[in-house]
C-alpha cells in the first residue's frame, strides 16, 4: 500500500466492515445483558435465585473463557471467527423470541442463551483484538485516532471519547 491510499482509514473497505461488525456488537450486547434478565423476571417471573444464577452466568464469562479464548483465536482465521461469533449469538438470543411467541420459553434456555452469548462475545473481542494488527497497516497501528475507540465507547457514554483516551 501507498501513504496516499492509505491516508483515511475510511477509503479501507475491510476497514469499514469491521468498524461496522464491531459498532453492531458493541451496541447489541448491553442490550442482550439487559433483555436476558429483564425477560426472566417479567416474563417467566422468575425468583431471586434464578435471576442470580443468571447474573451469575453472564458475568463471569469473562473468567470463564478468556483464557481459553485468546489461545484457541490465535491459531484460527480471526475474520471468519468474528462472523461466526456474531452470527450464533444472534441465533441464540433470536431464540428467545421466538420460543417466547410459541409459549415455550423456559429458564433453562435463557441460561444457555446468556452462556452462549458470553462465550461468543468473549471469543469474538479476543479475536478482534488480534486481527486489528493483520487489518492496518503497520504506521496506523502506532498512531492512535479519533474515530477508532468510537464503537467500544457508545454503549457507556452518551459524548464522543476524547483524542487521550
Amino acid at each position: 500500500m501507498t501513504d496516499a491510499a492509505d491516508s483515511h482509514l475510511w477509503q479501507h473497505r475491510d476497514f469499514r466492515l469491521y468498524w461496522t461488525g464491531q459498532a453492531s456488537d458493541v451496541l447489541g450486547s448491553p442490550l442482550s445483558s439487559k433483555a436476558i434478565p429483564l425477560v426472566a423476571v417479567v416474563s417467566l417471573h422468575a425468583k431471586t435465585w434464578q435471576a442470580t444464577i443468571l447474573a451469575a452466568v453472564q458475568e463471569t464469562r469473562p473468567l470463564l473463557f478468556s483464557l481459553p479464548a485468546d489461545a484457541w483465536c490465535d491459531r484460527v482465521r480471526k475474520r471468519p471467527l468474528m462472523m461466526a461469533t456474531s452470527l450464533v449469538c444472534t441465533a441464540a438470543v433470536g431464540a428467545i423470541p421466538l420460543a417466547a411467541a410459541c409459549g415455550r420459553l423456559t429458564l433453562m434456555q435463557l441460561w444457555v442463551a446468556a452462556l452462549v452469548v458470553g462465550f461468543c462475545h468473549v471469543v469474538g473481542m479476543a479475536a478482534s483484538l488480534s486481527y486489528t494488527p493483520h487489518l492496518l497497516p503497520p504506521h496506523r497501528l502506532l498512531r492512535p485516532t479519533p474515530n477508532w475507540p468510537a464503537p467500544t465507547h457508545w454503549p457507556t457514554s452518551a459524548a464522543p471519547p476524547s483524542p487521550t483516551q
